[in-house]
């Protein structure tokens, strides 16, 4: 299992809703590994869809990961995150082993 890394102190690699399971075909991926954050869908990993770490901003207790969209990321934990935006909310996310995450959300 990985050590947390900055700047949000979370382990890297792929976050799922905590209701799913890691190998879900049909969830959205939230993936950090250090240097990027973005979403992964249920299409083949597409890494341009990535933002750099060096355009996130700390605000209050949590992260604006997104300025154009609002979207933040708060930590709950090592493992846990809530990512959320105005429009729909926030969604506590817990981390998962690569090699337990569909072959297509998997980061290249």
């Amino acid at each position: 299992m990985p050590a947390p890394i900055p700047p949000f102190n979370i382990r890297p690699g792929h976050y799922v809703p905590v209701a799913a399971a890691c190998g879900s075909k049909m969830e959205l991926i939230f993936y950090f590994d250090g240097k990027r954050t973005g979403w992964i869908d249920a299409q083949p990993f597409n890494p341009n869809r990535m933002n750099p770490i060096a355009s996130v901003k700390r605000r209050g207790a949590g992260w604006v990961v997104d300025a154009a969209t609002g979207e933040t990321l708060r930590v709950l934990g090592a493992d846990r995150i809530a990512v959320g935006d105005p429009e729909f909310g926030e969604e506590a996310m817990r981390w998962c082993a690569a090699g337990e995450v569909r072959a297509t959300a998997r980061a290249r």
